[in-house]
C-alpha cells in the first residue's frame, strides 16, 4: 500500500512539473520529458530564427509567406498597369484627331473666305480682277518679286501701326487712322490673292483639258478648291507638307499683290518678264 501511494505521488509530481505532457497526450504527440517550461524573462525562440522547423507544414508556410522577400524574383515583379498605357495611347490618338480636325477646319474657313472674296471681286471690280489675273499669267516671276517687297513693306507698316496704337498719348489721336491702316494692307493682299486664283484656276482647267475660257468666278472657285484639296491632303499626311502647300498659296497671293501694285501705279502692264 505504501509503495502504491509513493508511485502515485511520483506520477503526480511529474505532471505538475511538466504540464505539457497532458497537452501532448491530448494532441497525440510525443513530448520530450526533459523539456521544461520557458523562463518568464526569456522569450520563446522563433522557428525561423533558431533554424528549426515547425511540426505543422501549414504553419511553416504561413510564417514564410509573412516574411517579405528582400530580392524578389523576376516573376514576382508588380503587374504592368495596362489601363494607364491604354489611356495614354487613346489620349495621344484623340489629340492627333483634334489637330487633324483643326487643320481641316482652318482650310475650310479659308475656302469660304476666298469664295466670299471672289463674289465681291466679281461684283465690285470685275475688270480689275481680270487685269490682275492676266498680268500674273504673263509676268508671274516679276509680280512675285514685287509682291515680296511690297508685302515686307506692308508688314513694317502694320508693326509701326501697332506700336503707335499702344502709346497712350498718341493712341487717342491715331486710333481712327490706325484702324484704316490696319485693314488697308489686308484688303489689298486679299484682292491680289483672289485675282491670282483666276490664274491658278486656268492652270487647273488646262490640266483637265478645259481649254475654253471660263467665267472669272468659276476659274477663281476652281483655283480655291484645288488649293483646298491639296492643303487638306498634304496636311493629312504631315503637318509640314500642309504648311508647304499653304506656302505655295501665299506665293500666289504675293503674285497677285505685285500685279495689283503694278497695275495701280500704271507702269509695265503687258510687259514680259
Amino acid at each position: 500500500m505504501q509503495r502504491l501511494l509513493i508511485a502515485l505521488m511520483a506520477i503526480g509530481s511529474i505532471l505538475i512539473v511538466n504540464p505539457a505532457a497532458l497537452r501532448a497526450q491530448g494532441d497525440g504527440r510525443a513530448v520530450d520529458p526533459a523539456s521544461g517550461p520557458h523562463a518568464i524573462d526569456e522569450p520563446a525562440a522563433s522557428p525561423i530564427a533558431s533554424g528549426t522547423s515547425s511540426s505543422h507544414p501549414s504553419e511553416h508556410a504561413q510564417v514564410m509567406n509573412s516574411v517579405p522577400s528582400a530580392n524578389p524574383l523576376p516573376d514576382q515583379a508588380p503587374p504592368v498597369r495596362t489601363g494607364a498605357i491604354q489611356m495614354a495611347i487613346a489620349g495621344h490618338a484623340s489629340h492627333g484627331v483634334r489637330k487633324q480636325r483643326s487643320w481641316c477646319g482652318a482650310q475650310f474657313a479659308l475656302l469660304l473666305l476666298g469664295l466670299l472674296g471672289a463674289c465681291l471681286a466679281v461684283i465690285v471690280t470685275p475688270n480689275a480682277a481680270r487685269k490682275v489675273a492676266d498680268h500674273v499669267s504673263s509676268n508671274a516671276r516679276r509680280d512675285l518679286r514685287i509682291g515680296v517687297f511690297v508685302g515686307l513693306g506692308l508688314l513694317g507698316v502694320l508693326i509701326a501701326n501697332a506700336i503707335l496704337l499702344n502709346i497712350p498719348i498718341i493712341k487717342v489721336l491715331w486710333a481712327p487712322i490706325g484702324i484704316m491702316v490696319a485693314f488697308a494692307p489686308l484688303l489689298i493682299l486679299g484682292f491680289g490673292w483672289i485675282a491670282a486664283m483666276r490664274c491658278a484656276g486656268d492652270c487647273v482647267a488646262r490640266k483637265l483639258n478645259r481649254t475654253g475660257e471660263g467665267s472669272t468666278f468659276k476659274r477663281m472657285a476652281l483655283g480655291l478648291f484645288a488649293f483646298f484639296l491639296a492643303n487638306v491632303f498634304l496636311g493629312s499626311i504631315s503637318r509640314g507638307l500642309g504648311v508647304i502647300g499653304l506656302g505655295f498659296e501665299i506665293a500666289v497671293a504675293l503674285m497677285g499683290l505685285g500685279a495689283t501694285v503694278v497695275i495701280a501705279s500704271g507702269s509695265g502692264f503687258g510687259r514680259k518678264a
